[in-house]
């Protein structure tokens, strides 16, 4: 019999297997360091990185991480955030669900979907949402979801040309990890890089930090927030995040900030294609179910 119940700390190594088991195990046999290991699959590809941020979730009143267990093995982990949005309400999002490769096809994932629905219903939150990979759309269907929105994430270099240090007068660089988002952040859209939950996105990038992974964030005269984030083994592109109103003039202190730190093209992912010249690097579709 398959229980589902709230992941603990002890469970960090049946969900490390759980997610090594759906990676290339050659290519991650040949990873000698916690960096190599995380880009092939992110936290859950290595004992130590994972349990830091199993433990970051159960430190916070909106992370529910879950485990699917049958015969006291874990073959499946699911994870979701209780967020708020001002253009949404209140709704759950899915930031994983993974079953184990041997347990594919036997019903784990929709137990752990099952579970979701009900926790959903006992906070009275009648909307779930999940970014869907085309492999994944068969199964998210089958649960009754459906299209939702799109993030189109545009390459924009950075140049020269871009560069005008008066721009940054009144922005100011902060320790993004002093800012409490139930605080600041509640009625500020999330209008840049919101390719999750507008406090999951807040909290993987103030809170849970790897060695390999740098963030700088500032904070702008209207109030509003921005992040660059960049991995150590590509530090000249930035991934760009923003809580606030963008606008042109936001875009030109975006560009002139990503020049000062250093950056050579950044990463912005916003829900409108604006069908310019820049390069897209990919999109990203989120679906919804109502409850």
């Amino acid at each position: 019999m398959t229980e589902v119940r709230v992941a603990t700390l002890d469970d960090v190594s049946g969900i490390v297997e759980v997610h090594q088991s759906n990676e290339d195990i050659e290519k991650l046999s040949k990873a000698k360091s916690l960096i190599d290991k995380w880009k092939l699959g992110g936290p859950w590809m290595a004992l130590e990185t994972c349990a830091i941020h199993l433990n970051y979730l159960l430190n916070t009143d909106y992370f529910i991480p879950l485990v699917a267990e049958e015969n006291k093995k874990i073959v499946g982990e699911a994870e979701i955030i209780i967020g708020e949005d001002i253009d949404y309400g209140k709704y759950i999002h899915i930031s994983v669900i993974y079953v184990h490769k041997r347990y594919h096809r036997k019903g784990i994932g929709s137990l752990l979907m099952k579970q979701i629905f009900k926790l959903a219903q006992e906070r009275e939150i009648h909307k779930i949402t999940v970014n869907v990979e085309e492999t994944a759309k068969g199964f998210y269907t089958k649960h009754g979801f459906k299209p939702f929105r799109k993030i189109f994430t545009y390459s924009i270099p950075i140049t020269l040309a871009n560069y005008n240090n008066d721009i940054l007068e009144e922005v100011r660089e902060i320790n993004a990890e002093t800012i409490d988002f139930e605080t600041h952040l509640p009625g500020k859209r999330m209008c840049v890089g919101n390719y999750q939950s507008s406090k999951q996105m807040w909290f993987v990038l103030s809170r849970e930090k790897y060695p390999f992974f740098h963030v700088r964030a500032f904070s702008l005269a209207n109030k509003s927030f921005i992040i660059f984030g960049t991995p150590i083994s590509n530090t000249k592109v930035g991934f760009v995040y923003m809580w606030g109103d963008f606008t042109l003039n936001t875009l030109g202190i975006i560009k002139n900030l990503a020049k000062k730190i250093g950056f050579r093209e950044i990463r912005l992912g916003i829900q409108e294609n604006q069908r310019s010249q820049l390069e897209v690097k990919y999109t990203e579709e989120i679906w919804y179910k109502e409850t």
